[in-house]
């Protein structure tokens, strides 16, 4: 009993030693074991491991926006108007901090790890959804106040957003590789274009380049980086074991997602106070109560998938013993 550090440690294994679900393309080393303890962990994330800089990036990611949640409610309110602005603030912490979760305790087991990319991927479209809310309550053209554009916009935003987690959490299902790429950049993107379209008609058609639109467009620019890098697996595809634990694509798509993030943020916050609540936007509590709503839905959805990949894991293993 008593302390130890060997508690806390983990031995770092090559790819070749760990199940293929597990290896990344171009990441030749430090990779944790497959059954680490919680402890193990907890004590990686201060290793060298291939996992401690996508913990880290969205750590300090979400670190950040509770942060700035703590600094709306420190401010004089009008409740009315800022609603929609939390509520976006919820989706925006979530997505980070979620995901470094999942970063942080996957190595517990095959299944934990399939779980934990679950809820990952739920936490994405979750963000989808209150990125929409966002640009619905104080982002959209003028010329589409009240129309029934406006009006429709967030019921396909929620069509959108939930097919966002329905194919990214199948991927979870389909042979690991370049295919599964596929199916989450296309998950990503479809309610990503559905979210911004109306941005591009206010500053192409509208508004023009406004700080606002300068603040949006760099948002574009980063997550498109954060998507090339995630779809390319640039730079470790080129050098493999160059990038093992530090400057491979996901740690490069974290840093640019989490940068655009912010971009997306301030943008919202100075249209927020610029322009003001939109007429046809939920006001107040209201808004907050949409966002937990589709967070409750997806919850339910994503344990539907846990089921499902539990049944699946549990015939597999019957079969196998069968054979």
């Amino acid at each position: 009993m008593g302390w130890s550090l060997e508690k806390w440690q983990v031995t770092l294994h090559h790819a070749h030693e760990i199940h293929p679900h597990i290896r990344e393309i171009g990441l030749l080393t430090g990779y944790r074991p497959e059954s680490a303890t919680v402890q193990q962990c907890l004590g990686s994330l201060f290793q060298p491991t291939n996992e401690t800089v996508n913990f880290w990036t969205h750590f300090l990611a979400a670190g950040y926006f509770i942060s700035q949640l703590f600094h709306q409610y420190e401010e004089p309110l009008d409740a009315a108007k800022t609603g929609p602005f939390i509520g976006y603030l919820f989706t925006a912490i979530a997505c980070p901090l979620v995901s470094c979760l999942a970063h942080a305790f996957s190595a517990i087991s095959l299944r934990v790890y399939g779980v934990c990319y679950l809820l990952d991927y739920t936490a994405v479209s979750i963000l989808s959804f209150g990125t929409g809310l966002l640009y619905h309550s104080y982002c959209f053209p003028r010329h589409f106040e009240d129309t029934w554009y406006a009006h429709w916009y967030m019921t396909v935003c929620f069509i959108c957003s939930t097919l966002c987690m329905l194919i990214s959490c199948s991927s979870r299902f389909v042979s690991h590789g370049r295919f599964q790429d596929v199916m989450r950049l296309t998950a990503f993107v479809i309610p990503y274009i559905w979210d911004t379209s109306p941005l591009l008609y206010r500053f192409i058609l509208e508004d023009g380049l406004t700080t606002e639109a300068v603040l949006h467009f760099l948002q574009f620019f980063f997550i498109l980086l954060a998507g090339f890098f995630y779809g390319t697996h640039l730079p470790e595809i080129v050098s493999p074991g160059k990038f093992d634990v530090i400057g491979h694509s996901h740690n490069l798509m974290h840093v640019f997602g989490s940068v655009a993030i912010y971009m997306q943020m301030q943008a919202g916050l100075m249209d927020m106070n610029r322009r003001g609540l939109m007429n046809h936007a939920m006001p107040g509590r209201s808004a907050i109560e949409l966002v937990t709503k589709f967070t409750a839905l997806t919850v339910f959805i994503v344990i539907a998938y846990i089921i499902a990949q539990h049944r699946k894991d549990y015939h597999q293993s019957q079969t196998d013993k069968d054979r």
